[in-house]
């Protein structure tokens, strides 16, 4: 008769044997587990998101392209403005967007508008026309402006940048079916190429961070503490310029485009959409906060 300890032996394999299937079944069952969570909280993640409505509607109505136009201004930034359009940008070229602004809430709204992130900018000049927003034909002070409840404002904004930027950007969003190196995207100096590997970055992000953008950001939010506030995004992806051919020794040329689209304005033209920040509405705040509106 064997002992304890022979049996216990004998058992052994399949004691282990069992303890493997319970441990594989109940790894299957919480990986089941796991993925109904994940699923149930996407579907709620979907609802919260479809849900939102913007508190403030954008709707882009036209977009005009013309040569660099002086706005007209009192005293000397009146003549000042005129004057880099003679002398200095009579070759740049300017986008105007129109369009309205319409608050859907009973209650006041916060706009704070500002350029797009990627505009090359660190000073605005409003008499040169950079990035100036209208609402009802009145110039934007500091980027800071209010809707009242439910009210509904006219929407402008122009835009000037040189021959050469817009050619850029131009590049960055056409076709280039023959390769020609006047459609290529500016290229990366050997530094630019160093950081991007140094940082990690894509080598094609980092090439199209070079160019300069034309667009714009509004955020738009009411005047309470805890908030979601809704964030429009626009940025122009068909510039005032245009291929226009080849020249004799067979390089690209452009030219100026001077028309006026209606809308509505597909993203072929400009692309703009609106989206939710609700940092000022966690339910476990971070230590460090980034807005994008105001405090």
């Amino acid at each position: 008769m064997p002992t304890w300890s022979e049996a216990l032996s004998i058992a052994s394999p399949a004691i282990a044997l069992t303890s493997a299937f319970f441990v594989r079944r109940s790894s299957r069952i919480a990986r089941e587990s796991l993925e109904l969570t994940r699923r149930t909280g996407q579907a709620a993640y979907e609802v919260a998101r479809s849900s939102h409505t913007p508190s403030v509607d954008l709707f882009l109505t036209k977009i005009e392209y013309r040569e660099a136009t002086a706005r007209e201004f009192e005293s000397m930034i009146g003549d000042e403005a005129h004057k880099w359009v003679r002398e200095w940008e009579k070759d740049s070229l300017e986008v105007v967007l129109k369009g309205r602004l319409i608050n859907t809430h009973p209650c006041e709204m916060l706009l704070t508008l500002r350029d797009h992130e990627n505009s090359g900018r660190e000073v605005w000049y409003r008499y040169r026309n950079q990035s100036v927003f209208l609402l009802d034909d009145e110039e934007v002070e500091l980027g800071h402006a209010i809707l009242q409840p439910e009210q509904e404002v006219t929407f402008t904004w122009i835009d000037r940048r040189s021959r050469d930027e817009w050619i850029s950007i131009r590049n960055l969003h056409g076709r280039n079916m023959w390769n020609d190196p006047e459609l290529e995207a500016p290229k990366l100096t050997a530094l630019e190429t160093v950081d991007a590997i140094l940082r990690r970055k894509p080598l094609a992000w980092a090439k199209d961070s070079k160019v300069k953008r034309s667009g714009f950001q509004i955020v738009c939010e009411p005047r309470t503490s805890q908030r979601v506030a809704t964030i429009w995004d626009a940025e122009i992806i068909q510039p005032p310029i245009q291929a226009a051919g080849r020249d004799e020794s067979g390089a690209i040329t452009f030219e100026a485009r001077k028309e006026t689209i209606a809308g509505p304005l597909d993203d072929r033209i400009v692309r703009y959409r609106a989206d939710f920040d609700a940092t000022l509405a966690l339910a476990i705040p971070p230590k460090h906060r980034y807005l994008s509106g105001r405090m």
